[in-house]
């Protein structure tokens, strides 16, 4: 499928393919300039291309799938590459029943408000410019998501930090 935007055409093949149209005018529905949504139609085809070329099943995507493919992603883009970037997409899938909705979950509560409270100390105590705050937040993020088991940080162990 392509579609055409003031910013470029995407092309989407793949398991999102059928979706992108309703995905598309709930964007512009929710105030998203045109180029914005070219950009989330960018991400809505690498995700595509991802579980195509994954084997996942969209209709049993999980939350580590999810983040596994958000590290792929990381490697290669500059920007999207966050829960954050994905949330309108998957929450759009989630209501629709497309996903379980807990494949469309942020990090768990515990984690996300340390990551804020880590966030306003790197800001605030640190005086870390904005940029380099979000990057180094995003990383401990990371380093959580993959050492924390059961979301729990008192799991996190000396070891893991090391």
């Amino acid at each position: 499928m392509a579609l055409s935007g003031t910013a470029g055409r995407v092309r989407i093949h793949g398991p999102l393919e059928e979706y992108v149209p309703g995905f598309e005018a709930v964007l512009l529905r929710s105030g998203f300039t045109p180029a914005s949504v070219v950009n989330q139609l960018h991400l809505v085809a690498h995700l595509s291309r991802w579980l195509e070329s994954s084997g996942v099943d969209l209709r049993v995507l999980t939350g580590v799938q999810v983040d596994a493919f958000l590290r792929e992603r990381r490697g290669t883009h500059t920007s999207l590459f966050t829960r954050r970037a994905l949330r309108h997409l998957l929450g759009w899938l989630a209501e629709a029943g497309v996903i379980t909705p807990a494949a469309a979950l942020p990090a768990p509560p515990e984690m996300s408000a340390v990551l804020r409270r880590f966030e306003r100390y790197l800001l605030a105590e640190r005086r870390i410019r904005p940029a380099t705050t979000g990057a180094y937040v995003s990383r401990v993020h990371r380093f959580l998501t993959t050492h924390a088991s059961s979301s729990r940080l008192a799991d996190v162990s000396a070891g893991d930090v090391v």
